[in-house]
């Protein structure tokens, strides 16, 4: 504000109010708006560490009532035509948090944000999601106002959100808009929509690395990490799975006994139903969740994050001890007598579990029943249809013999008779508020209506008949994850026009009774979810005919149709499909032991109520674990060496690593970063992690650095990495040159190729954004003029679309060629208001150039592959073999790339 009203210099201003502030404190609020880019580094064109000229975001920023940090991710978010959500977002950061943060609050507030974020691990998509919902239930129309307020309060209470925080924010959301409007800034009511890009996450993870430059931390891959949580966690899953230790070994031998205490006291925190097994291992207790629904695999679910916040807010798993001997004397006379109550008891039909695939089996021929993603579709096997038809016929012949239930007194786990597609099927209740109904024998779920279902109640004479094995098996495509250039949701869920358009494809293989087939890559334990057969097929191909008559390989269209990209499959999955690879190999004993066909068959649990006179003594256990916990680092050079502490509100305060099996660093930003006492620790506020595919994160943060230097790998081919920060002044000396601010400044290494072509493309959208910070014709902002602003952003998201949809395969970080450690070699040009926000990134002159790069690489035809490591040097594809050239050659990829470089020389 000093700045828009000409006062002067910040220091000179302030040292005659009534309370001057210290001078550091001055220095530090200047430093923090030239890394946002609202002052420039230079006064009048010299260089000033206490003030700078006042930029055209910073004009922007000083006109909207939040932190000037938030102020630059609103202006941001119009440039990227996401200017509504960059408004909540803003809104719901600059002030109190609109979830419930009172310490009896504490773990269920905690788990709501969880479930607003939806899998995005982001505070700000939770801050979203949660305000867009609550928006809907007070926008009801005048009428209704009494009515949607108590709706309104309703719902607060039930996620735990803080409704009068969401009416200040709300407030705040119409001011900045009203603020936008007077600068000419808002959302066009007929926007038109991109032609390069779809309105994906992509958008938004970018604009949030732009808005909060340079608060990046990042996680090391620990390739020790996945293979040591298997051996503490037993083989059970390492990402659904928590464990307490504290038991005594005197209890090992009945410790099922206690199965009661524990879930008693885990449901209580994490939620009904959300446990899926309990195992005692001498003095250890593993608890496996359910998995979340709609999470993508291998993620740690909601409920185990909830469990583990209980720990911080003092709420300890206590156990009543029994008696040894008493507890033992019972223990054995209850397997005598076989007085367990099973889960799938309780009047229910005795369903068993199909076995899973022989591990000889490399392929297997099966009809695809029920389709929701390409990481989870039901599957009838060819061998069981028989079997399958015997079944419906069973019960269309009795189905008149089979009454009517009652909705409203059916209990989970029982099994009824309910119309699937014209023939009536075997379902059973999954949860009776709200209703959810699974058929068995399709793996699909019953779509409640505003009529209650037609259940029908198995007679006793029909349940040994239909006692016969669940025939639907979920299944997987190995080796696949969303692509998020192409994902209309977020990276942890499928596209919903992919998953209807595979869909619809597999219905029609369904109609013309063609058999569809898949190549196994692994069997491996349910995530626990409604099937009762607890085991998951994964397959490297799985091929199904259409409407045309054409075999279609899901993997094959999903990838050429760039709707996927390849993943690394989890330590555990590997181990599976190892056991199944070097299945022949093995000693006779062995394959019998691999190729149990009960290997997936668990004891049921004690859910008996245990006698209190047996109790002798209360522990409290230590725990609970993860074994996934880890932690970060800071990139700049001031935060490098401090220990990083999350607040404990944010959605990612438990710090672990949902992507362990990831090779490459998984990159997260921080809305605010404050020092700790003593300067020795990081507390981060509102954090986010990045995407975590292989070179996302360097070339976000390549995108949105103000300064950058590259630096160039020994034998001077490929670029291994860049410098960033404000840039570097003239230090006096001959041909030397200091950092403007070296605690801000920071390196990064590439983990993917990054070529000439790469820095072309990354070069274009830096310009076409500091193009729209400039002032036009009569110093009218270029970013309020419509038709500019439109046709900007097209180039920018037609540039995206180009640079984030070449192959980004992960290659092992390299060390620069003379590198010296966070030192610039080049001047920053210190003169002119014209000096864009980001400037031009340099190809090193020390590299090699294209042309004679290019010509190494034609020449090469006949070579081998030196490491397995060949990369075209236009457009940076990696070549498996010297003899693909000539076909990576004729690519349409290949040829738009050597265009670009070619205009660009000339």
């Amino acid at each position: 504000e000093i700045k828009m009203c000409n006062f002067g210099a910040p220091k000179d201003f302030l040292a005659i109010t009534m309370d001057p502030p210290e001078y550091e404190d001055i220095k530090g609020a200047v430093q923090k708006l030239k890394l946002i880019s609202a002052l420039r580094t230079t006064i009048d064109g010299k260089h000033s560490v206490d003030d700078g000229d006042l930029t055209l975001l910073g004009e922007l920023i000083a006109k909207l009532p939040v932190d000037v940090q938030l102020g630059k991710l609103i202006v941001f978010g119009h440039l990227f035509g996401l200017l509504d959500n960059a408004i909540i977002i803003a809104a719901g950061l600059n002030g109190k948090s609109i979830f419930l943060t009172q310490s009896q609050h504490l773990v269920q507030s905690y788990k709501s944000k969880l479930e607003w974020a939806r899998g995005t691990q982001s505070d700000f998509y939770a801050i979203l999601y949660a305000y867009e919902a609550w928006e809907i239930q007070t926008s009801k129309g005048e009428k209704a106002l009494a009515r949607s307020k108590k709706t309104a309060v309703d719902f607060c209470r039930r996620y735990k959100l803080d409704h009068k925080q969401l009416n200040e924010m709300s407030d705040l959301v119409k001011e900045i808009k009203e603020n936008l409007k007077h600068m000419n800034i808002e959302t066009p009511v007929k926007e038109p929509k991109s032609k390069c890009l779809k309105d994906s996450s992509l958008l938004m993870e970018l604009l949030v690395v732009c808005a909060f430059y340079p608060n990046y931390f990042y996680k090391f891959h620990n390739p020790e990490r996945e293979p040591e949580a298997n051996r503490t966690l037993l083989e059970n899953d390492t990402m659904r799975s928590v464990y307490f230790l504290g038991l005594p070994m005197e209890n090992a031998e009945h410790a099922r006994l206690y199965y009661n205490q524990v879930n008693t006291y885990v449901e209580s925190i994490s939620g009904d139903g959300t446990v899926e097994d309990i195992k005692f291992e001498g003095q250890k207790i593993i608890v496996t969740f359910r998995q979340d629904a709609r999470a993508r695999e291998n993620n740690i679910p909601v409920a185990a994050h909830a469990l583990l916040k209980s720990c911080s807010a003092r709420r300890r798993l206590t156990l009543d001890l029994y008696d040894p001997q008493r507890a033992a004397t019972f223990y054995k006379n209850l397997k005598k007598t076989e007085t367990r109550v099973s889960s799938s008891s309780n009047g229910c039909l005795q369903i068993p579990q199909l076995p899973p695939p022989k591990m000889s089996q490399t392929k297997i021929d099966f009809m695809i029943m029920s389709f929701n993603s390409p990481t989870s579709f039901w599957v009838l096997l060819r061998d069981d249809w028989d079997e399958y038809a015997q079944l419906h016929q069973t019960i269309e012949e009795n189905i008149d013999d089979c009454p009517l239930a009652d909705v409203a007194n059916v209990k989970v786990g029982e099994t009824y008779l309910l119309e699937y597609d014209g023939l009536f099927s075997r379902a059973r209740i999954e949860s009776t508020r709200p209703l959810a109904i699974f058929f068995i024998d399709h793996g699909s779920n019953y779509q409640e209506t505003k009529q209650s279902p037609s259940l029908r109640i198995i007679p006793a004479k029909l349940q040994a008949d239909l006692s016969v094995k669940a025939y639907a098996i979920e299944c997987s495509m190995a080796g696949l994850q969303p692509n998020m250039l192409t994902n209309m949701s977020n990276e942890s869920e499928w596209d919903e026009e992919t998953c209807q358009t595979l869909t619809e494809m597999i219905k029609n293989d369904f109609e013309t009774d063609s058999w569809s087939s898949g190549e196994i890559y692994a069997d491996i334990r349910s995530r626990g979810g409604a099937g009762i057969n607890k085991f998951i097929i994964k397959f490297t191909t799985v091929t199904f005919t259409n409407a045309s008559g054409e075999r279609i390989e899901i993997r094959d269209w999903l990838l050429s149709n760039k709707l996927a990209i390849p993943k690394t499959e989890s330590y555990q999955v590997h181990q599976e499909a190892k056991k199944r690879l070097t299945f022949s190999e093995k000693h006779e004993a062995m394959q019998e032991h691999l190729d149990n066909p009960n290997r997936y068959v668990g004891e049921d649990p004690i859910k008996i109520k245990v006698e209190h006179k047996m109790s002798v003594e209360r522990i409290e256990l230590k725990g609970p674990f993860h074994t996934m916990k880890t932690r970060i680092s800071g990139l700049t050079q001031s935060c490098g060496s401090k220990t990083v502490n999350i607040e404990p509100t944010s959605v990612n305060s438990l710090l672990l690593d949902n992507y362990p099996e990831a090779v490459n660093h998984h990159w997260m930003l921080a809305g605010n970063v404050s020092l700790g006492s003593k300067n020795e620790t990081l507390l981060l506020r509102h954090t986010s992690w990045m995407p975590c595919f292989p070179g996302f994160g360097p070339l976000a943060i390549l995108l949105f650095t103000p300064r950058v230097e590259l630096r160039v790998t020994h034998d001077r081919t490929r670029l291994a990495g860049f410098l960033g920060g404000l840039g570097a002044k003239s230090s006096g000396k001959q041909s030397k040159t200091q950092s403007m601010y070296k605690e801000y400044d920071f390196e990064v290494e590439f983990d993917i190729r990054v070529g000439h072509d790469e820095i072309l493309l990354v070069n274009k959208i830096r310009e076409t954004l500091s193009s729209l910070l400039t002032r036009g014709p009569e110093e009218v902002p270029r970013m309020s003029q419509v038709n500019f602003l439109h046709q900007s952003r097209e180039i920018m998201l037609s540039q995206l679309n180009i640079l984030f949809n070449k192959e980004m395969k992960f290659k092992n970080r390299e060390v620069p060629k003379d590198s010296k450690s966070l030192t610039w070699t080049t001047e920053e040009k210190l003169h002119g208001p014209e000096v864009p926000m980001f400037s031009k990134i340099e190809i090193p002159k020390s590299m090699r150039s294209v042309k004679d790069l290019w010509k190494e690489f034609k020449n090469s035809r006949s070579e081998p592959v030196k490491d397995a490591e060949l990369y075209c040097p236009g457009c940076s594809k990696f070549i498996q073999h010297p003899q693909e050239k000539d076909l990576h050659f004729e690519t349409e990829q290949h040829n738009a790339a050597m265009d670009r470089l070619r205009k660009d020389n000339a």
